[in-house]
């Protein structure tokens, strides 16, 4: 969690079936009647991101990264799984981190990569921004996300061997096992214990990493509140 940012907000869309930087799954069907006003009938969904009290599945972030183009992962690959608390007066929503926007093409991510936010066409909407396709003077800030301490973070396969995605997790996972996350958000670990730890919440965990991913039996405790 950390103070607001102030930047301003664009949407965009996917495509279906598709995955993030971060290796959460999108599925999407329908499409958008104006892309650049974030308008039309799109439904969404992601697995393993939060979903409960002001979040939904269909609820999803991309956070800026490495201002250079094409640079081969991005920088801000620790904020994976992240949430983030938008509001626009008296709308008000929690978005989970699963990818980079895009660069060049986005000019307000590369312009100001300390605040500026892709939004699902979802979140957008649920915001009420009504025709502004680019909303400025927008603020967001870190929250834990909402998930029960009873759902467990899960582990997903990569395509190649012993890389897993760590999903479904209250705060943002700094190290599995000592390691840190690749710029690909991906963490290289061996099946059996792991150590899993966030620098965020000053937690560590102790759980079982399946070689077929899934639940590893252990989840961070979120704050009563959160400024």
């Amino acid at each position: 969690m950390n103070g607001g940012n102030s930047g301003e907000f664009t949407c965009y869309v996917f495509g279906s079936p598709a995955e993030g930087a971060c290796g959460y799954s999108v599925t999407q069907s329908g499409s958008p009647s104006n892309a650049n006003l974030c308008q039309g009938a799109v439904t969404e969904d992601v697995p393993n991101i939060a979903l409960s009290g002001l979040a939904k599945s269909s609820y999803y972030v991309a956070i800026p990264g490495n201002n250079t183009p094409n640079s081969g992962g991005f920088n801000t690959v620790v904020d994976c799984g992240a949430c983030i608390e938008i509001s626009n007066g008296g709308n008000t929503i929690i978005a989970t981190v699963i990818d980079e926007c895009p660069g060049p093409g986005n000019a307000p991510c590369m312009q100001n990569p300390n605040g500026e936010l892709d939004l699902s066409y979802p979140a957008f909407q649920a915001l009420n921004f009504g025709n502004t396709g680019n909303p400025q003077n927008t603020s967001w800030h870190f929250v834990a996300c909402p998930i029960p301490v009873t759902s467990p973070i899960v582990a997903k396969v990569n395509s190649a061997g012993q890389q897993y995605y760590f999903q479904n997790s209250v705060y943002p996972i700094s190290t599995v096992n000592g390691q840190g996350p690749s710029q690909f958000g991906y963490f290289s670990v061996t099946p059996g214990p792991v150590t899993i730890v966030s620098n965020v919440a000053n937690q560590t965990l102790h759980g079982t990493l399946s070689s077929a991913g899934g639940g590893v039996g252990v989840q961070f405790t979120g704050p009563t509140t959160c400024p």
